[in-house]
């Protein structure tokens, strides 16, 4: 089962330059497309990444506790499965985590505004969260999402 990630023992670990897959007009033609299909209706979000290659060097526990260092993030997970690549993934925010009960928590960043003890604060962040426009689609995507 999936545990909360603790300390490490870091041991060696060593990354080398980044070095991106997909030069500038590779990225701009997907751009390109991704801004397509939105504008047609065929999607409303996409997460755009390209891939990149480094060299690293350690067992995945040293380049996750290499990694925890240098993004001093609140979530994060190390996972390994005999088999396969090891998966080393931080992160601001949460995307999901379960119990053994099964509820399901998550804690996304967009559309969202922190709950405060003043109640005339929280009312004017529940107000900025429902007129704001930027802030109300960002939050009902993530609703869709999720």
């Amino acid at each position: 089962a999936p545990q909360a990630a603790g300390p490490l023992d870091s041991g060696p670990a060593r990354l080398g330059a980044v070095r991106p897959d997909w030069d500038a007009r590779r990225y701009a033609r997907a751009f390109d497309t991704v801004h397509g299909l939105i504008g047609a209706g065929d999607i409303y979000q996409a997460n755009l990444t390209f891939p990149l290659n480094l060299e690293a060097s350690g067992t995945p526990q040293a380049l996750y506790a290499a990694l925890r260092a240098v993004q001093p993030v609140r979530f994060g997970a190390l996972i390994e499965a005999e088999g396969l690549p090891a998966i080393l993934s931080r992160s601001p925010e949460l995307f999901f985590r379960t119990d053994a009960e099964g509820t399901i928590e998550t804690r996304p960043m967009k559309g969202t505004q922190p709950r405060s003890d003043d109640p005339a604060e929280d009312a004017r962040r529940r107000y900025f969260l429902q007129s704001d426009e930027k802030n109300r689609a960002e939050n009902l995507m993530i609703v869709d999402l999720l």
